[in-house]
C-alpha cells in the first residue's frame, strides 16, 4: 500500500527518532525500513514500513490474522508517520522563528 506525502518528509530523522526509541520485542529497525508488531482489538499482526522518495510514499505492508480492522489500522499508521500533516504551512510558519537559533529541517 503507498501513504503518500508532500515533501519534503525527513524519513532519515523518522527512522533514527524511532530507532533511538524501540520497545524490544515489539519494534525493529532494519534495511532503512521500521517494522512493528500490532493489535487492534481482537486483531494480531506486523507491518513494515519504507520510503520511495521518488514517488513521494511511504510503501506500507500489513500481514494481519483478520483484515477486518485493516481501515483503522492503516489510518493509525498514518497519524503515527503524520503523512497528513499540511508540511508547506508548517514549515512556512516555523521556518522564520527557527531558522535564525537552530538548524531547522524542512519535514
Amino acid at each position: 500500500m503507498k501513504l503518500h506525502y508532500r515533501p519534503p518528509f525527513a524519513w532519515q530523522h523518522t527512522l533514527k527518532f524511532l530507532q533511538n526509541r524501540l520497545i524490544p520485542g515489539i519494534e525493529w529497525v532494519a534495511d532503512e525500513a521500521y517494522f512493528r508488531t500490532i493489535r487492534y482489538a481482537d486483531t494480531k499482526g506486523y507491518f513494515s514500513i519504507e520510503n520511495d522518495p521518488v514517488k513521494h510514499c511511504l510503501l506500507l505492508s500489513v500481514t494481519l490474522d483478520d483484515y477486518q480492522h485493516l481501515n483503522p489500522i492503516t489510518q493509525r499508521i498514518r497519524a503515527l508517520f503524520d503523512v497528513d500533516a499540511p508540511v508547506a504551512k508548517i514549515d512556512s510558519q516555523l521556518s522564520p522563528m527557527l531558522s535564525s537559533k537552530l538548524a531547522y529541517l524542512p519535514g
